[in-house]
């Protein structure tokens, strides 16, 4: 189980002539980068079936998930992912994780 208390949630799609490898290649590139940033846990990536992507990012808590999503957007690596996205699609939150139930 990942211990974090805040989901970064992104969805969006790509701009036109990306390719889906264009666009994973360049998510495994920006990885690390989030990787160095306090408070981060882990990331996933998918694509529903209507071409929409979904970014989640798993942070210890919301204030390490603003920091970073702030701060991410002056990186040169993070850039070349933000540039694949058409930004007319994007939506981006932040969601307190509700723990789950524990057994009696």
């Amino acid at each position: 189980m990942i211990s974090a208390t805040t989901l970064e949630l992104v969805t969006f799609k790509t701009k036109p002539g990306t390719s889906d490898e264009d666009l994973r290649r360049a998510a495994h590139e920006m990885t690390p980068t989030l990787q160095g940033y306090p408070g981060f846990k882990a990331r996933t990536l998918a694509k529903a079936e209507d071409g929409t992507w979904i970014d989640a990012v798993y942070w210890l808590d919301r204030p390490s998930a603003e920091h970073a999503a702030s701060a991410i957007m002056r990186d040169g690596v993070a850039r070349a992912f933000f540039d694949l996205i058409d930004p007319s699609t994007m939506v981006f939150r932040h969601a307190d994780i509700t723990p789950p139930e524990r057994e009696s």
